[in-house]
């Protein structure tokens, strides 16, 4: 970038530029980690959920508001809240166009190349410090 640069105050996203959707993304991490597939999974309808976070959200507000509790707090430890239902059923995917356009932007690891690489890290760093599925059935949670 230079001074007076038409991308000076711009944002640009800067990705592998090959990355599927969020969830089927999210889901091949779990499969290759050894989990259940997300798909299988059972599901609550949306309506119910945002209900649920916002009534969530409604009780922290009001905690907070009688001095009992910090909001945060209650969110963090309830976890079903609005926040977390909407970034839960969204989808998401990055598009490069931009920075390839105005920034000359090239990736430098394919997607294939660099996601096969880091569940392999996960395999070796994350998993053995997390329950297995068995383990997590064991808890009734399933």
């Amino acid at each position: 970038l230079y001074p007076d640069s038409p991308c000076l105050g711009k944002f640009f996203l800067v990705t592998d530029d090959e990355a599927p959707r969020m969830w089927d993304f999210m889901d091949a991490a779990v499969v290759a980690m050894g989990y259940d597939s997300l798909w299988g999974k059972f599901k609550l309808p949306y309506p119910l959920m945002i209900s649920v976070g916002l009534i969530v959200n409604s009780v922290a507000k009001l905690l907070a508001g009688l001095g009992l509790a910090r909001e945060h707090t209650v969110l963090n430890a309830l976890k079903v809240n609005w926040f977390t239902v909407t970034m839960l059923t969204i989808d998401r995917w990055f598009d490069i166009s931009e920075a390839k356009a105005k920034l000359g932007y090239r990736p430098i690891r394919t997607y294939k190349d660099a996601y096969g690489e880091t569940l392999e890290w996960f395999k070796v760093h994350w998993k053995p410090m997390h329950r297995t599925t068995e383990q997590i059935r064991s808890l009734g949670w399933d």
